[in-house]
């Protein structure tokens, strides 16, 4: 087993150890210099994984390196391209593939496109598009999760760029959060000032067996055929801190957690990066953070491509993990060899080389623009930082990684309200390792976040003739639910019988959000959020359980037997027995209820009979029983009161 940890500081030493030599001949202690450095990165060299450039389409996306559907405009002849969808749709190719960017009126997140585009356009502005379908969308036979175009700032002449490191030191394998140095800078190689990032994630038609695709692009100022980029994909929501001197998790988000929600979050985390967790058959319990590192040199026909994911090392048994049945991916580079880097502040967490648990290749496609293609509908810039409508030659990298071939599905996930690619941050490095020096960086932005849901629902207690509703209260308001009533059950409320299951699209299914019980017990309700079109398509969800107490209401009974007039007329009320309250009356409405103005025979008591040698014969008199519990019936009889004859002797 081989973990690297630090190749550089390997050389870094040796070079210190030379010492020893400094009697030796200059090209002696040359070629001695070189022979280890040369054997040194020679692991590293190896492990990387070389895919050969070409054109591909992806879940009918075109993965070609132009920006345009319908085409591959490098080999306009190619007869797999002309009904592919691409990040831009052009009426030069009008086909039948569509853009995965909005290119005008409102994105999915309804951001007014003409708005962007004039601030990128009218300064050294930073801005992002989203896609221009909800996201979630089925999109023919294709689901399309989310999508977004960022444009960064750029660092050419004396302009600056607002996200850049800042340190010498900032690397990969850092804490993000302490121990980047991120702020205000300019200057360096072109090849290192990032343009545009694009991002894309889709599925290939939305059923439950179905693979998930990345599909992501970037372009430098460099048009040299030289690029050093990673894209970092963080599971929880990552921002700028609001000083920009670095980054932090999303206060709007995670900052009003507490109790054991906070506890949660914080035991997510390793090294302030989402670590990923396993279950006892290795199989994923809770995905981490990612890194697709790509490196691409001197215009030439491979690139390079590595996956790592943030796991803790402590306690992970690599051997057993890796021969296990169930596990998401191989912990090793593709020599087989197990490959970590820790994190400087903590090694118990880190990045770590991934394969495809197959043993196949990793299941990546790429290309760069061997020559000029059509920017973006808003233009970009060349190498000097000036507008162009074209991208010359060498400026555009455009991958696609099947995350479900890696493991990285995020199905794997379903029901957690976390983002499944969260926030991505799309970095340059200074030369190819992994550990060397970072440069720019475009984002932090979102790329597939599942919409969250909440939901809260309060206890009822009601006399089974006059039923209340439990009531769903969701938040956000207004979206798109199934929801679910459940009775539990069981000592521990383990067994669920489902009660009522309905789904409400937007507001238009309020019945959907309440639902009467018919016995006393803990009740869940689940509420999954429904993705895009499909109503089928679930995605995050939320619970809340409330109880139900449902009193029996009384049977009221009211008798009394015929009287001489001028006896009492004796009326008895059932039940009674069980603290029962009784009020007599003349229900002049008969709607069982004591109105003003109404005559009141006897007022409310603990007394179930009532009697009087004043009352007509054939008068309605009227009981209402009132239980302890509050709940009432009320029953009826008729005085009977017969004449005394009038005797004569």
């Amino acid at each position: 087993m081989r973990v690297i940890t630090s190749p550089d500081s390997w050389i870094s030493g040796f070079k210190k150890d030379l010492k020893w030599c400094t009697t030796c001949l200059p090209g002696f202690r040359f070629w001695l210099m070189l022979f280890v450095t040369t054997f040194l990165c020679l692991p590293a060299i190896k492990a990387q994984t070389t895919i050969s450039l070409t054109d591909e389409v992806i879940a009918r996306f075109g993965v070609e390196a132009d920006l345009y559907a319908n085409i591959n405009e490098l080999v306009p002849t190619d007869p797999d391209f002309p009904n592919t969808d691409d990040w831009f749709l052009s009426s030069t190719w009008p086909t039948s593939g569509e853009n995965v960017i909005a290119q005008t009126g409102t994105d999915s997140e309804g951001n007014v496109v003409a708005d962007v585009i004039a601030s990128i356009t009218g300064g050294n502005n930073a801005g992002e598009i989203r896609m221009s379908k909800p996201i979630y969308s089925m999109v023919g036979d294709y689901l399309w999760i989310d999508a977004v175009y960022f444009r960064d700032q750029r660092t050419n002449s004396n302009l600056v760029d607002n996200t850049f490191f800042t340190s010498g030191d900032d690397k990969n394998f850092e804490d993000p959060i302490l121990g980047w140095t991120i702020g205000t800078g300019n200057g360096g190689p072109q090849k290192n000032d990032i343009i545009e990032f694009f991002g894309h994630l889709r599925r290939d038609d939305g059923t439950p067996n179905d693979n998930e695709y990345a599909i992501v692009g970037a372009t430098t100022r460099s048009q040299s055929g030289t690029s050093h980029l990673d894209f970092e994909y963080f599971r929880k929501d990552i921002v700028l801190n609001a000083a920009g001197t670095g980054l932090e998790y999303d206060p709007e988000r995670y900052g009003d957690l507490e109790g054991q929600e906070l506890a949660d979050f914080l035991a997510s985390l390793g090294c302030n990066r989402t670590f990923y967790q396993f279950k006892e058959d290795y199989s994923v319990e809770h995905h981490g953070d990612v890194v697709f590192s790509v490196n691409y040199e001197s215009g030439g026909d491979n690139i390079n491509v590595e996956v790592f994911v943030w796991i803790k090392r402590t306690g992970l048994d690599v051997t057993a993990f890796n021969n296990a049945t169930n596990r998401p991916f191989t912990l090793s580079d593709k020599n087989g060899d197990f490959e970590f880097y820790p994190c400087p502040t903590d090694n118990n967490f880190g990045y770590a080389k991934i394969q495809p648990k197959t043993g196949a290749v990793l299941p990546v496609t790429a290309q760069v623009n061997q020559s000029t293609i059509t920017g973006p509908p808003w233009g970009s810039f060349n190498s000097k930082g000036q507008p162009t409508g074209d991208l010359p030659s060498l400026a555009f990298v455009e991958l696609s990684l099947d995350a479900t071939e890696l493991g990285l599905d995020t199905r794997t996930s379903e029901g957690e309200c976390e983002s499944p690619l969260g926030s991505v941050i799309v970095k340059t490095r200074s030369s190819a390792p992994f550990t060397s020096e970072q440069k720019d960086l475009a984002g932090p932005v979102n790329l597939g976040n599942t919409p969250p849901v909440s939901v809260e629902v309060e206890d009822v207690a009601f006399c089974e003739s006059e039923p209340e509703d439990l009531v769903a209260d969701i938040m956000p308001e207004v979206g798109d639910y199934f929801i679910q009533w459940f009775l539990l059950s069981g000592e521990d409320l383990a067994t669920r019988t489902l009660k009522q299951a309905d789904s409400d699209i937007n507001g238009g299914n309020a019945a959907a959000r309440s639902y009467t019980p018919t016995e006393s017990g803990t009740y869940e309700v689940v509420v999954t959020v429904i993705l895009g079109d499909d109503p089928n398509n679930l995605g995050c969800f939320a619970t809340a359980r409330a109880t139900a107490t449902i009193y029996e209401d009384p049977e009221a009974e009211l008798e009394t037997e015929g009287v001489c007039d001028g006896e009492d007329a004796i009326f008895t009320a059932e039940p009674s027995g069980s603290g029962e309250q009784y009020t007599f009356w003349i229900d002049t409405d008969a709607d069982g209820e004591v109105d003003a103005g109404e005559t009141i025979l006897q007022a409310k008591s603990t007394d179930n009979t009532y009697d009087s040698n004043m009352i007509a014969d054939g008068t309605t008199v009227t009981v209402l029983v009132e239980t302890t519990d509050g709940c009432t019936d009320y029953a009826t009889a008729d005085a009977i009161v017969y004449e005394n004859p009038e005797a004569e002797l």
